[in-house]
């Protein structure tokens, strides 16, 4: 091989396992930290995501086997509407969007 093709051999291989893996760990400690209702938006903290791969070895891309959702309610907006944008699964099922109530510092 000459040079120029050591050069773009180097440039086709994957990253090393460790640097992706490290990546899709980030991924899943953001996830967590921020899980909230695909469909109404409300906080869910105890929203664990799990994943079948890291994405190379499937479709999946890899993101979490189950939706982030916070109630039954929730969860039938989320398949009996496949294919539309979630915030138009959310009015077609009737679900209010999830406000945050503000506290009041005079109290």
């Amino acid at each position: 091989m000459n040079e120029e093709q050591l050069n773009m051999s180097n440039y086709f291989d994957e990253p090393p396992e460790d640097t992706a893996e490290q990546e899709h760990e980030e991924y899943i400690y953001k996830s967590l930290k921020t899980s909230t209702c695909l469909i109404c938006g409300k906080p869910v903290p105890d929203y664990e995501p799990k994943m079948c791969c890291d994405g190379r070895e499937c479709g999946c891309h890899g993101l979490p086997i189950e939706p982030c959702v916070c109630s039954k309610e929730c969860d039938r907006a989320v398949y009996d509407y496949i294919g539309k944008p979630f915030d138009e699964r959310r009015k077609l099922a009737g679900i209010k969007k999830w406000k945050r109530k503000r506290r009041s510092i005079h109290q």
